[in-house]
Order: C-alpha cells, then structure tokens, then sequence
C-alpha cells in the first residue's frame, strides 16, 4: 500500500478501519503519508501504532490539511497522546480526533487538555474507553471542555476513576 501510495498528490481519504495492520506497516505508511498534503482524513482504527508511527501521525497532523483522524483501537500510549498533543497545539485543520480505545495514559490526557486551552478548532474529541485516564485526566478534561468554545463533542464515557468506579458520559 505504501508503495502504491508515493507519489500520489490527490489523496484526499484513506479509510483503514479495522484493516488491523500490524506496526511495521503503520510505520512505513505513516512514512509515505508524511508527503501527500493533499489527506484530509485518515482512519487506521484497530490497526497497531508504536512510537515511530505515532511521530509520524503528529508530523502529519502538524504539518499536512487532516480535518479527521481516527486512530481508535490502535494501542495509542501516553507518549504518541502527547506528541499528537502537541502538533494539535496550534492546528488549525483537524476537527475530529478519534481516539476511543487506547490506553493514552493520565500524562496523555493532561496533555490534551493543556492543549484544548489553545487549540480553538477542534470541535469532536473520543476519549471513550480510554480506561487509562485516570481520575484526575477526566477532571481536566470536563474543566477545560467548559473554557473551550469549539469543542462541540467530548466522549468520556467507560474510563475508570483511580478507585474503579466508572466515570459517567459527558
């Protein structure tokens, strides 16, 4: 797929969803996908992204036109979160990101809120199931959702509070 993806300057989606591609082959197609500037969504849902392939999302969403990221179910941890964070810092194109089902981490769900502070363009963020949160991600989260006049959609339902007990769905 990767190679029959460079050079391609028309790409505008690439729906992945539930293809389950393993990290090696994220990686490599996060690689090509770094050049196509053209890619509005992406959805590689259940697929396997390690950290060079997570690098390459927060490149991507950086520096390309991503209006749609679905990256649910992809093994997603606190340090990839935090990079994607981070390139969401001051983007301007993505509205929807889709992380639903990843451990991003409690680290990973401060960095999102710190972000969402200066982030005005986002409007839908999954978070649901992402059972790593903790009790004070989720807290963040709910504070900063009420400073953030873009953000429309916030999903939280089925993360865990540090006691066990399930959050309610926000």
């Amino acid at each position: 797929l990767s190679m029959a993806l460079k050079g391609s300057a028309v790409l505008s989606e690439l729906r992945l969803g539930l293809c389950s591609i393993g990290s090696e082959g994220i990686t490599k197609l996060t690689e090509t996908l770094k050049s196509i500037r053209t890619l509005q969504v992406l959805d590689i849902s259940g697929s396997t992204v390690g950290l060079t392939a997570g690098k390459n999302l927060a490149q991507i969403v950086s520096d390309g036109n991503l209006s749609e990221l679905n990256v649910s179910y992809c093994s997603i941890e606190s340090d990839t979160t935090c990079d994607l964070a981070r390139a969401l810092y001051d983007n301007s194109q993505l509205q929807d990101l889709w992380l639903r089902g990843n451990p991003v981490g409690e680290a990973g769900a401060e960095a999102i809120a710190s972000m969402l502070q200066h982030n005005d363009h986002l409007k839908l963020l999954d978070l649901t199931g992402c059972s790593s949160v903790g009790q004070i991600g989720v807290r963040k989260l709910i504070a900063v959702m009420y400073q953030n006049a873009s953000l429309k959609l916030l999903y939280l339902p089925d993360n865990l509070e540090s006691s066990g007990r399930a959050t309610q769905g926000y």
